[in-house]
């Protein structure tokens, strides 16, 4: 069984990486259920943000959503139009 590109939430991430910024701030806001309530996005999509292995990189909006007060859900369209009126 070759588990040497297998997902594992749990890598270490160095801490000087911006994966691994990203994974810090998640544990500081209360951790990936935190996040994936806060931002409405699923576990996949929020491990993929911090995993070195993975293309995907977290907005600068939602990065500000998800450190900014009042801390509620972002609506689903702000993450492809932040300019919706709609948005925080």
């Amino acid at each position: 069984m070759n588990t040497s590109s297998a997902f594992r939430p749990t890598k270490p991430r160095r801490v000087d990486t911006p994966k691994g910024a990203v994974s810090e701030q998640f544990a500081q806001v209360g951790g990936v259920k935190m996040v994936m309530n806060r931002l409405g996005i699923g576990q996949s999509q929020t491990y993929a943000y911090t995993d070195p292995q993975s293309e995907e990189e977290i907005s600068f909006f939602r990065m500000v959503a998800l450190t900014s007060r009042p801390q509620r859900r972002v609506p689903s369209s702000c993450a492809l139009w932040p300019a919706a009126s709609s948005c925080p």
